[in-house]
């Protein structure tokens, strides 16, 4: 029904079809398929430099608003509103190899309930994030959800998926169902392989009746217990409430999970300044699971918060976090700390004082 997406159906030679919107806009277009990949572009190759507004919709599978499947898309902004079954992004729903510069403002609805394996993402899937930023809200049925992306699975040894410079501003909520779904601001679950979350932030609200929920990361967790997940998150804040009724929240980190062969989680230099409430409430971690198959760690540097517990329930490998008073973190004396902290980490933005009080990053 609708508009016919461009590429609508691979042939291999897609990739080699490239799109510059040149800053024009493509408004008011309206998809709605029943099965297959639904975006503006299905398949394509580089993207960039145009807006989209809409409506997309797809009742079985994926749906993106750029794009389903991309080598990479730059200076793209997304006012489209945006419902998948499986997968389901504002920029990118399943895959490409960078996403930068770009945002998102449409609504995204992600309503799988049996195979919702991709997630929902203001972003969406890709290998590299730089500059993007989500206003929309994010919810979903039973999936992973985040501000950024939903879900992610990196099956290269030689080099993480990096999340950079990145901002969440919308909502982030699901369906009160049980499930092993989990939400974060930032990244709703890390599944496999190495990634890292630098130099971001949440303010949008995340909000679960049944699913682990942190304020940057949902859940670092498997399927397999031959998978190994290692989640770096470094110079990062959260400033978005997190509430998860029934189960686990976190400040930063919801659920650190097992069915892994080995499960790593690092924190550098980051804070939390927002309430975090449910049944298990952290302020910076909610549950650290353990498991004799599973080796665990759990690595704490530089790492602040304002109100007790750090952590909910578990025990941390290494390090520990630092309570500070509200006034304390609200000032330039913390401001300096968190800059000197940066050290030799020339990848690491600096710190700045914002204007309602507290630090903010120098994006």
């Amino acid at each position: 029904i609708g508009f016919t997406p461009i590429d609508n159906e691979y042939t291999g030679s897609n990739r080699n079809c490239n799109f510059n919107g040149k800053n024009h806009a493509i408004r008011n277009i309206y998809i709605h398929k029943k099965k297959g990949k639904t975006a503006l572009f299905n398949f394509v190759g580089n993207i960039q430099d145009f807006t989209l507004t809409g409506t997309i919709i797809n009742d079985t599978w994926e749906a993106g608003g750029i794009s389903c499947n991309a080598k990479s898309i730059q200076n793209c902004t997304n006012f489209a509103n945006v419902t998948g079954y499986n997968y389901s992004a504002g920029i990118c729903a399943s895959e490409s190899n960078y996403i930068k510069n770009s945002a998102n403002y449409g609504n995204i609805v992600i309503n799988g309930s049996d195979y919702a394996s991709g997630g929902a993402g203001g972003i969406g899937i890709s290998k590299l994030y730089e500059n993007c930023i989500n206003y929309g809200s994010i919810y979903g049925i039973t999936t992973y959800i985040g501000g950024i992306c939903g879900a992610l699975v990196n099956n290269d040894s030689t080099s993480p998926i990096i999340i950079d410079e990145c901002i969440n501003y919308g909502k982030i909520s699901e369906k009160n169902e049980p499930s092993w779904k989990t939400i974060g601001g930032i990244l709703g679950k890390g599944l496999r392989g190495d990634i890292k979350i630098i130099n971001s932030c949440n303010y949008g609200e995340v909000k679960s009746e049944a699913s682990a929920g942190g304020g940057i990361l949902g859940a670092a967790a498997g399927a397999n217990w031959d998978v190994i997940v290692n989640v770096e998150i470094a110079n990062c804040v959260n400033y978005g409430i997190v509430d998860s009724s029934k189960t686990t929240s976190g400040g930063i980190v919801g659920y650190q999970g097992t069915i892994l062969k080995s499960n790593t989680i690092t924190l550098k230099n980051i804070y939390n300044l927002a309430d975090v409430t449910g049944n298990m409430a952290g302020n910076v971690i909610g549950k650290i699971e353990k498991d004799k198959r599973t080796e665990t760690k759990t690595i704490v540097e530089n790492v602040y918060y304002s109100k007790e517990p750090f952590l909910f329930n578990g025990e941390i490998t290494s390090g520990s976090g630092t309570l500070k008073t509200k006034n304390e973190i609200c000032s330039q004396a913390f401001v300096d700390l968190l800059n000197q902290n940066i050290g030799s980490n020339s990848d690491w933005k600096r710190w700045k004082l914002g204007e309602k009080g507290y630090p903010e990053l120098d994006l």
